[in-house]
C-alpha cells in the first residue's frame, strides 16, 4: 500500500491539532501547488504530495477547539508511478477532446504540466525600477519570463509580498500564465487604450505601463469592489495617465464611440 506520512503519522491514524494550526507532510513525494486551504476549520495544510484518488482528508471539530485530521491513503492502480501515490486530475472529458484538437502533438505535455509545481511570477514595473535594481535590493532569485519583457519567475521562498518594494509599487505579483495577454497587446506610448474586465489590475498596470506616461488607459470593471482594489493598484503603480470606471460595456459604447486606439 502506498501510504501518506503527516508529521510522521501514518495512513488510516489521527493527528489532533488546534485551529489555525499549519500541517506540514513529512514525507511529500512531489509538491501539489502551494497548498490546501480548509478554510471552514481554519487549517492549512502545505506541502501537499501527489496522492491517490482515494486519498482522504477528514476534519471533525471537536468541542475543545480542537480538529482531528485523519487521512486515508491507498494505492491507485490506474495511474501508479513506481511506488509514488498519484492524485488523479479528472478533467471534462468535453474539456480534453477540445484541448487535444488545440494543441496536438503538444496535448501530452499539458497534461504533464499537472504533475509540475506551482511557477511564482512577478512582474516589475519599469517605471520605477529595472531588473538589477530589484535582484540586487531584494534579494529575490528571478529568472526571465520567456514570453514577456517584465516578468520573472521567483522562488516559492522569497516571500515578495512580504517586502517593502511590493507596498511601494515596484512589481506586481501575478502567475505567469496570466501576464500573456497584456505582454502580446502591442501598446505604444501615446494611444487611447481600454481594458474592459480589468480588476484587479494585472492587464490595466502592465498596460499603463507600457503607455509611460502618455496616452490614456480607461480600466473598467462591472464590479464595484473590484474596481476599488483595481484604483489601488493602478495608483500603488503609479499610473498617472489612467482613471477607472465602474459600467456595463453598453454603457461605455455609447460614451466612447470610436474613441479608443485599442
Amino acid at each position: 500500500m502506498c501510504k501518506s506520512i503527516l508529521y510522521a503519522v501514518n495512513s488510516n491514524t489521527q493527528s489532533t491539532l488546534d485551529t489555525g494550526s499549519v500541517i506540514n507532510f513529512g514525507s511529500v513525494i512531489r509538491r501539489y501547488g502551494n497548498n490546501l486551504k480548509l478554510s471552514d476549520n481554519n487549517v492549512t495544510i502545505n506541502g501537499v504530495g501527489y496522492y491517490d484518488i482515494d486519498t482522504n482528508f477528514t476534519i471533525t471539530p471537536l468541542s475543545n477547539g480542537t480538529l482531528t485530521i485523519r487521512v486515508t491513503a491507498i494505492t491507485d492502480s490506474g495511474r501508479k508511478r513506481g511506488d509514488r501515490c498519484v492524485m488523479r486530475v479528472e478533467l471534462p472529458e468535453s474539456f480534453e477532446k477540445r484541448m487535444q484538437e488545440m494543441l496536438g502533438d503538444e496535448y501530452e505535455s499539458y497534461i504533464e504540466s499537472y504533475d509540475n509545481p506551482r511557477q511564482y511570477g512577478l512582474r516589475i514595473n519599469p517605471m520605477k525600477i529595472t531588473e538589477e535594481e530589484l535582484a540586487e535590493g531584494s534579494g529575490f532569485s528571478l529568472d526571465p519570463i520567456p514570453w514577456t519583457k517584465t516578468g520573472y519567475f521567483y522562488k516559492e521562498e522569497d516571500q515578495p509580498a512580504r517586502h517593502p518594494y511590493y507596498s511601494a509599487g515596484l512589481y506586481y505579483l501575478q502567475e505567469p500564465s496570466a501576464m500573456t495577454p497584456a505582454a502580446r497587446f502591442p501598446v505604444e506610448p501615446g494611444e487611447r487604450v481600454l481594458d474592459l474586465c480589468a480588476a484587479p489590475g494585472g492587464k490595466a498596470t502592465a498596460l499603463g505601463a507600457a503607455l509611460q506616461g502618455k496616452g490614456v488607459l480607461v480600466a473598467n470593471d462591472i464590479s464595484n469592489s473590484r474596481a476599488k482594489a483595481l484604483l489601488k493598484n493602478l495608483e500603488v503603480f503609479g499610473i498617472s495617465n489612467a482613471f477607472v470606471t465602474n459600467e456595463v460595456p453598453q454603457n461605455l459604447a455609447e460614451r466612447f464611440e470610436g474613441f479608443f486606439d485599442k
